[in-house]
Parts: C-alpha cells; sequence; structure tokens
C-alpha cells in the first residue's frame, strides 16, 4: 500500500489528536475497553475469536465468536448519549459482522440515538426554515416596492436594496444547506465537493450582510458630516466594499481552512479555529456600526437642544406697519 506524502502535525488538530490517542489507547495491551459481552455458550480455550479493532469511533476488544459486545456510547459524538450502549457482533466464524451494503465491518451506534433530542432538533430545524423562507418573501417585496417606485431612486434606497437583497440571497442559501446538508446524512458522511462549495457560498453572504449593515450606517455618517460628496462615487465605493470585501474575507478563509488538516471533513461543519477568519471582521463591522449609531444619537440630541429662534422682523407698509416677533423652533 502506497503511504502519502503528505506528513499530518497531530499537534495542530484538536480532533486528529484525539483520534490518535484513542488508537494508541485501543492497542495498548493492558486496555480493556467492551468488557462486556453477552454469548449462547462460555468461551474456552480453542474458541475464535474477533481481533481487536478500532472502528472510528471506540475500541473493541477481542471478543469470543458467536457473541455481541457492548460499551457506552462515544461522549464526543454529537447526538449521541453517552449513557445508553453501543454493541458489535462476533460471528461464529470468529470475524466481525459484515454491513450488506459495505460489506465492510460494522458497529451498530443507533441505539445511541436520542430520538426526543433527534425530534427537538427536527423540529428547530423546521422552524429555521420556514422563518428564512418567510423573511425571503417579505425582503422580495420590500426590493420590488424599491425598484418600482421610481421616486424613491436614491443612494439610500440603492443602499437597501444591496442590504436586503444580500439578506434574501443569505437566507435562501441557508434553507438549502438545511435542506440537501442538514437533513441528509450521507452527503456529510461522504463529504462530497459541492456541499463543501455550498459552505463557502452561503458564508460569503452572511458577511455581506453584515457589511452592507456598515454600509448604511456609513452612507448616513458621509451625509451629515462629510457633505460634499458625490452619489455616484459614493454608491461606487459602498458596491465596491458590500460584495468586494466580503469575498476576500471568505477566500482567504476558505484557502486557510483547506490547508489546515483534520478541517474539512464533515461539509466544513465542525467548528474550525479559521473561522475567526470570518468572525473578527463581522465584529468589527458591529462594533463600527454601533459606534456610528451613538454618535448619531448624541448629533441628534444636541441639534433637538439647540431651538432655532430668528431675529424679530418689522414689516413696513403704506398704512403702517407690522411688528413680527421670533419664533423658536
Amino acid at each position: 500500500m502506497q503511504q502519502s506524502n503528505r506528513t499530518v502535525d497531530y499537534s495542530k488538530d484538536p480532533k486528529l489528536q484525539l483520534l490518535e490517542s484513542l488508537i494508541r489507547e485501543c492497542f495498548a495491551v493492558n486496555t480493556t475497553h467492551s468488557e462486556v459481552y453477552a454469548a449462547d455458550h462460555e468461551p474456552n480455550e480453542d474458541a475464535l475469536y474477533c481481533p481487536r479493532t478500532f472502528d472510528g469511533f471506540a475500541c473493541w476488544d477481542e471478543t469470543p465468536a458467536a457473541a455481541t459486545a457492548y460499551q457506552p456510547c462515544p461522549d464526543f459524538v454529537v447526538g449521541f448519549d453517552s449513557r445508553r450502549f453501543a454493541y458489535k457482533r462476533c460471528l461464529e466464524n470468529g470475524t466481525w459482522f459484515l454491513h450488506p451494503e459495505g460489506n465492510k465491518p460494522w458497529t451498530n451506534y443507533t441505539t445511541c440515538i436520542d430520538v426526543e433530542d433527534l425530534n427537538f432538533r427536527s423540529v428547530v430545524n423546521s422552524i429555521y426554515v420556514t422563518g428564512y423562507a418567510i423573511s425571503v418573501a417579505a425582503l422580495l417585496i420590500s426590493v420590488a416596492i424599491f425598484l418600482y417606485f421610481r421616486s424613491l431612486q436614491c443612494t439610500r434606497i440603492r443602499i437597501h436594496i444591496h442590504l436586503f437583497t444580500s439578506f434574501a440571497l443569505n437566507n435562501v442559501l441557508w434553507i438549502i444547506w438545511y435542506k440537501t446538508v442538514i437533513d441528509q446524512v450521507t452527503v456529510v458522511q461522504n463529504n462530497e465537493v459541492w456541499c463543501q462549495v455550498l459552505h463557502i457560498i452561503t458564508n460569503y453572504f452572511m458577511v455581506t450582510s453584515y457589511i452592507w449593515m456598515f454600509c448604511e450606517g456609513l452612507h448616513l455618517h458621509i451625509a451629515l458630516v462629510v457633505v460634499f460628496v458625490k452619489d455616484e462615487v459614493a454608491m461606487r465605493w459602498f458596491v465596491g466594499t458590500g460584495w468586494g470585501l466580503p469575498l476576500v474575507i471568505v477566500g482567504v478563509y476558505a484557502v486557510v481552512r483547506y490547508n489546515t488538516p483534520g478541517a474539512t471533513v464533515r461539509c466544513w461543519m465542525d467548528i474550525s479555529d479559521s473561522f475567526w477568519i470570518i468572525i473578527v471582521p463581522v465584529l468589527l463591522s458591529l462594533f463600527a456600526s454601533f459606534g456610528k449609531s451613538l454618535s448619531f444619537r448624541r448629533f441628534a440630541d444636541d441639534g433637538a437642544g439647540r431651538a432655532f429662534c430668528p431675529r424679530p422682523r418689522m414689516i413696513m407698509y403704506d398704512g403702517g406697519a407690522v411688528f413680527l416677533p421670533s419664533v423658536c423652533v
């Protein structure tokens, strides 16, 4: 068998480090894992045994033929209840049971799943999808209104259109993600290329939503403080920032994560340290938007506190004069 030329540094990835320790512990002579087993008869010295094996989740000790080994479900697998037991059958000929579909040794972990928790998660996912669908409908109606009424066309409304479009596309992609990835276990297990690409595109539009919110606040800041800026020039900068900056951020994230050992499995669903490349710019945009909102509030309060009082005026005419007192506004 050819060995891969790519060396893996287990110390850099917690998952690979855990896997390495589990394998090392499994084949240590003085360790016992599946102590309890059920058999039709007591084994003797000449009896056949299934060899010790590691199935990717747990270690299974040598087990007598025609016996079933049990052990607690692994607690590091999401959705598994460690209080339940998984089992593995040793056949009469001293080999582990092979699954009919893949013809490979198979361990029954279906008993590890908490059905009530699974149903609860399914309900929550359905609520997510329904909420995203309602949001998409409302956003599309809003964009249609902005585009239909020509009188609404201005820089502020154009930014609204871009913001609502990014929201709608992000919600549509999340619906696709839940329906084609979250609800399909085989897709996650096979780690299809298209689901990895879907993960990247979904996160791209998620970042665009936050950056366009930042552009909303930036436009208001420019309108109140800078004033003398052409709308066409400002809009070009907003479009470049709103759609281009997230492309750079997510592109760097994708490259870093792709080259991180163990971070590209399960359709990139697992949390990776490389995700901070996305989190940090998003947090910075939120802090900047929040800071602008505070400055706008102070600006509005200062403007409201200073009343405008024009000087009194006197209007002369042929019959006399009329004195107009000042009215503060």
